[in-house]
């Protein structure tokens, strides 16, 4: 009994609750190439008591320190996101993505209310040089898109090799420069938008991958009418007009079309107009395409919107963000609907955002 009562008494001295060091397992990537220019790149460091459970997330910050060692340098690196099995840290690639070479990665935590000093294994981030030639696509996952879909659906992932560095790659669709959602170029992946000019506009265009050191073979990419339902045609043929005929109402399978009016005129030219429909057009800048990306898709969602031209400017911070909606035929209520879902969506992405109506 006296062993125990002298036990607890050095427990309650030192406080009993082990706290582990965080056992680091894996990173993802675990491969950058190197960056020229500096980027910002994001890692996960996957682990064990990657939060221990007396730490608040105030505590993390202020005692848990990412380490980056390079050539004698150590630098601490903050995190951006924790939980039990896993932190997600950002940095320039300045000094660590600069040249070849390992970096080592590995996590202390500094001694608090009784608590030692704790440091994690290591683990080693492999920087290789970026490869020189010109990129390679192999494949796309989709070939071909049918028109009348929602903005968000115009979505498809490059897979292929030699995709250059961050900041100077992109992807083209029929010699349109695109948005890109989601890229890891060292595995040679790239998800990009089909641009807005031609998800209604059937033809058959080259996509291809451009970095610093050429460009890649063309992979076509094709935009199609809908395959027509039996008993019904998507084509016209042996039809001839003249200023007798009247006007002919065609409902398209186009979802965001309600109507389209042939009528001639005292030439017989045949006047088409798209009768419904908000169009969108986007300037201004924002600090990431991923940014962008959310933004178009949402305002894409939109009831009535027919068509977004997006035309905003990727940089390092935010400027001012114009949106000009042009509603034809659409009820001024609706086009008020829209600003208004805007507006909301923008101030919860944090985002300056000016909407006029035309």
């Amino acid at each position: 009994m006296r062993k125990n009562s002298i036990l607890l008494a050095l427990c309650m001295l030192t406080i009993c609750i082990n706290v582990n060091a965080q056992t680091l397992t894996s990173l993802y990537p675990a491969k950058f190439y190197t960056q020229s220019e500096p980027t910002v790149s994001r890692l996960t460091i996957n682990g064990k008591d990657m939060w221990p459970d007396v730490m608040t997330i105030t505590m993390t910050i202020q005692l848990m320190k990412i380490h980056f060692k390079k050539n004698g340098r150590d630098e601490v690196i903050r995190g951006v996101g924790i939980s039990k099995d896993r932190q997600v840290v950002e940095f320039v690639s300045t000094n660590w993505l600069s040249t070849p070479g390992p970096v080592e990665v590995y996590i202390t935590t500094d001694a608090f209310s009784g608590y030692p000093e704790k440091r994690s294994n290591s683990l080693w981030l492999q920087v290789e040089s970026t490869p020189a030639g010109a990129p390679v696509i192999n494949d796309l996952s989709n070939h071909s898109f049918q028109t009348g879909l929602k903005r968000d659906q115009y979505y498809l992932r490059v897979y292929g090799k030699n995709f250059g560095e961050e900041r100077s790659t992109y992807a083209s669709i029929g010699g349109i420069a695109t948005t890109a959602g989601w890229q890891h170029l060292v595995d040679g992946v790239m998800d990009i938008w089909v641009p807005t000019e031609l998800i209604n506009k059937p033809g058959t265009y080259p996509v291809v991958v451009h970095t610093k050191y050429g460009q890649s073979n063309p992979v076509d990419l094709k935009i199609e009418m809908p395959v027509a339902k039996p008993g019904q045609s998507n084509t016209v043929s042996n039809v001839k007009i003249n200023s007798q005929v009247k006007p002919v109402t065609i409902k398209p399978a186009v979802q965001s079309i309600s109507q389209v009016d042939l009528s001639t005129d005292a030439k017989n030219m045949v006047g088409v107009q798209l009768l419904k429909g908000i169009r969108v057009t986007m300037n201004g800048v924002v600090v990431d395409g991923p940014t962008k990306s959310a933004l178009e898709n949402f305002i894409s969602s939109q009831a009535n919107v027919f068509s977004v031209d997006n035309q905003l400017q990727v940089m390092e911070t935010n400027g001012n963000i114009n949106i000009n909606l042009k509603g034809s035929g659409v009820d001024k209520a609706e086009v008020d609907k829209v600003k208004t879902a805007i507006e909301s969506k923008a101030a919860s992405m944090k985002l300056s955002v000016a909407v006029s109506i035309q």
